[in-house]
């Protein structure tokens, strides 16, 4: 029997999955803007920095970017995030989608998804947090 107040790590291999980035941008009044949904090209388990990646993606079907895109509006307000969020999911080619981590900070991606998108999500970021 688990206890609730310990944590529990369930690992397990997901052949053949693809990982996706989400960086997002939350404030303080329940408004959460996803900046954009990154595809690696490589298989899931290729570390962020070591893998090429494209933005947006282009192999992800229309459902699994809408399951992302709630799954990352519902995290981001359940752990009342102000600032940025990325979130990283893998897509498993059974097309089931599974979240791999939510780390309510920048990533290292916020700088190249900024200039993907032509805003500075940083700036914007850090007037979000001086404002509430």
């Amino acid at each position: 029997m688990l206890l609730k107040l310990i944590p529990v790590l369930i690992d397990k291999y997901l052949a053949g999955a693809v990982e996706i980035d989400v960086d997002a941008l939350a404030d303080s009044h329940n408004n959460v803007v996803i900046g954009g949904v990154m595809e690696h090209i490589e298989q899931a388990g290729v570390h962020s920095g070591d893998s090429a990646c494209i933005l947006p993606s282009q192999t992800i079907s229309p459902s699994c970017l809408t399951t992302i895109r709630s799954w990352t509006e519902k995290l981001a307000k359940s752990l009342n995030v102000c600032g940025l969020m990325n979130c990283q999911y893998t897509i498993t080619v059974d097309v089931e989608v599974f979240l791999l981590e939510a780390n309510p900070c920048a990533s290292r991606m916020v700088p190249f998804v900024s200039k993907a998108i032509g805003h500075p999500l940083a700036q914007f970021a850090a007037l979000v947090w001086k404002v509430t």
